[in-house]
């Protein structure tokens, strides 16, 4: 930081000392006349003249330990260049007296050789192009009987120009929280040199009140010289907006100087700090500002700006409630707090973020802001609110069974007919605690095994009805996996469980996910929702990390998409899409220009369409969290996946998850074998168990 020519420097006044009378034996009423010295009081004007006021004052100490005397401006001449001050001083057998300007009846001189207890206030005054008149401390001397008195500055300056009318408040800080800027300190007179040592309640800052509407003008706070290892300047409105300068330059300030911090002008979109100071800009003033909202069935598609951005860290996204018409944020990982996606850029981000329909309800009004959190301000920043519903729920297929020969009494066993459309098959059995029939996630082949043939995975299990499973590549199964409680996941390091790529989709880079996940616990109550795997360990959550443009963050062990569930399954798989969640359908086939799936929350494969864009076959399961009933269900006709979801929901389900589709589509049934065509080996199934 380059220091630039004092224009306040020390304060020098050479006052002759005049007797005008005599008054009680013990004190003296004087005078002393300030004159122009290059060392003295200024208001910073060209010239560097000195510039008293009528209402200056000083004190002066006669004895140490009480408090001085105080002498007042009499008169003034030449503009202000020349004042006399008159008061009445004790007499003392001091060898010499010590001056403070400005006057304070709270100061003590509390040594003989000149220390003085005084203050630089933390909360100053702004006076355009100077600065305030009560923070200026200056010490003098004079020997007892003499005639001047020479005043010696005891701080320095630092000056900025104010970049926004809306700014009110300027609080500078030292970033070395030991180095002292004001406050109470003791300052020795020390030949003309003061020498100051702030208390232990002095402060690592100073901040300065301006009049609204001071763009572009000056201004000077006074501080205490100091080693300093930077410094952050933060302007403030009355509401608390800001923006925020850091500079971590060091700057030794020596007494008399004057340095200049900021020079910047917002209304003029100058964005540059003085050159001379070596400061960078940190932050723009931090808004948020919705830009454009959609709604439908399944989601809100919620455009944002943030700007101001100034760390990738900066907490941000939405927050939504039902019942408060001003949603605040609390906690991470809320119910109502959505963290968003990641900032593509410093400065000011646009942002798409999905808000999926698990965690909303149709038809009831939900307001929701968007919002960012800044560490150093301790505080949020909304947008306006938004009021949004969620659309009507669509209506379940029509379904005509038919039912055909079962391993069973306690499984019905159906072919199926949905809206004269799709054709099927679908097993149904009570697996609650109650019930004759357990749900079971047959192990054949989890990790990387060899796939098996659904006939031979039927034959060594002892299944009534098993159906394909999870979705499989060469790189094993993708998702969790529980079997007699066991949790089970493939350990190759693109496990599509905590991050994906490729697949065939549209990213190319690591994106963080969530799978649907669904199954029952020991003691038979389903559960469906979607999960992820951190070091070996699951978490479970109500709703997904939204699929989109953007990267989300990582779930951690103590934030995710929302609040964490505690879950323990015995027998469960993830796969995906969620087709149905508490009766909502969970899909769409609508879909970004760029052909991302912003409602395929799972994040598959999208460029070729083999997931939402084509009809194909498909397996699903499901459950009625009513009834406890489980449904398995295979189309073997064309269907796309929101269908799909309709097929299910006429079938009962209002929690349902697709399985692997295309080839894998079967349906295995003990004592009949296959009721479908296909006979592609796969990697895991799912199936209906005797108790």
């Amino acid at each position: 930081m380059k220091r630039i020519i004092p224009l306040l420097a020390s304060l020098v006044c050479s006052c002759t000392q005049v007797v005008v009378e005599t008054s009680p034996a013990d004190v003296r009423q004087i005078s002393f006349t300030a004159v122009f010295d290059p060392e003295t009081k200024t208001t910073l004007q060209e010239g560097r003249h000195v510039r008293w006021s009528a209402s200056d004052a000083v004190s002066l100490f006669a004895s140490t330990g009480s408090k001085g005397s105080i002498f007042k401006v009499s008169s003034l001449e030449s503009g202000g260049a020349v004042a006399t001050f008159t008061g009445q001083l004790p007499e003392s057998t001091a060898d010499c007296y010590y001056a403070l300007y400005p006057a304070s009846n709270d100061a003590r001189l509390v040594s003989p050789e000149g220390s003085i207890s005084c203050s630089i206030p933390t909360a100053q005054k702004g006076v355009e192009n100077s600065f305030d008149p009560a923070a200026a401390l200056s010490l003098a001397s004079v020997a007892s009987g003499g005639s001047v008195l020479s005043f010696k500055n005891a701080g320095a300056l630092l000056s900025f120009t104010v970049p926004g009318n809306w700014v009110t408040r300027i609080k500078i800080e030292s970033l070395d929280e030991s180095v002292a800027m004001t406050g109470p300190a003791s300052i020795s007179y020390n030949d003309g040199k003061p020498v100051v040592a702030p208390s232990e309640s002095a402060k690592n800052y100073v901040e300065l009140s301006v009049p609204e509407g001071s763009i572009g003008k000056t201004y000077y706070t006074v501080v205490y010289p100091g080693d300093y290892s930077g410094f952050r300047v933060s302007f403030y409105t009355s509401v608390n907006y800001y923006n925020r300068y850091t500079s971590s330059n060091s700057l030794s300030l020596k007494r008399n100087d004057n340095v200049s911090l900021i020079r910047k002008n917002w209304g003029t979109n100058d964005d540059r700090a003085s050159s001379e100071s070596g400061y960078e800009t940190v932050t723009d003033p931090v808004s948020v500002s919705i830009n454009s909202t959609s709604e439908s069935y399944y989601n809100f598609v919620v455009n944002y700006t943030v700007a101001g951005v100034s760390s990738a860290d900066l907490e941000h996204g939405l927050v939504f409630s039902y019942d408060n018409s001003n949603p605040t944020c609390g906690a991470v990982g809320e119910a109502g707090k959505l963290r968003g996606p990641a900032f593509g850029s410093m400065g000011t981000a646009t942002l798409m973020q999905c808000v999926p329909n698990s965690c909303l309800r149709p038809g009831e009004t939900c307001y929701l802001r968007a919002y960012c959190y800044d560490s150093d301000a301790g505080s949020y920043t909304y947008s306006s609110v938004q009021e949004l519903a969620l659309y009507a729920q669509p209506n379940g297929c029509s379904i005509s069974k038919t039912a055909i020969s079962s391993p069973s009494e306690n499984v019905s066993l159906f072919s199926f007919k949905a809206n004269d459309t799709w054709s099927g098959y679908v097993a149904e059995a009570d697996c609650s605690a109650s019930g004759k029939v357990r749900l079971g996630v047959h192990n054949a082949a989890m990790g990387k095994t060899s796939t098996v043939s659904m006939a031979s995975q039927l034959s060594s299990s002892g299944a009534l009805v098993l159906v394909n499973g999870q979705i499989f590549g060469t790189q094993g199964n993708i998702g969790l996996a529980y079997t007699g409680g066991q949790l089970r996941y493939n350990n190759s390091s693109d496990d599509g469980i905590s991050a994906c790529r490729g697949y065939g989709n549209t990213y190319s880079d690591w994106q963080p996910v969530t799978r649907a996940i669904i199954g029952v616990d020991a003691d038979g109550v389903p559960g469906a929702y979607w999960c992820t795997l951190i070091n070996g360990t699951a978490y479970f959550f109500d709703r997904p990390i939204p699929a989109g443009t953007a990267v989300y963050p990582q779930v951690t062990a103590n934030a995710g998409p929302g609040p964490r569930v505690t879950w323990s399954p015995q027998e469960a798989l993830s796969t995906g899409p969620m087709l149905l969640y508490g009766g909502k359908v969970c899909v769409s086939e609508e879909k970004l220009k760029t052909g991302v799936y912003y409602t395929n929350y799972e994040l598959w494969e999208t460029t070729s369409g083999n997931i939402y864009g084509s009809a194909r076959q498909r397996t699903a399961i499901g459950y009625n969290s009513s009834t406890g009933k489980w449904y398995l269900a295979v189309v073997t006709s064309n269907i796309t996946i929101t269908a799909m979801a309709l097929v299910m929901k006429g079938l009962g389900c209002d929690y349902a998850m697709n399985l692997d589709g295309g080839g894998s589509v079967q349906m295995q049934v003990s004592g009949t074998g296959a009721l479908t065509s296909n006979t592609r080996s796969v990697k895991s199934t799912v199936g209906f168990f005797s108790k």
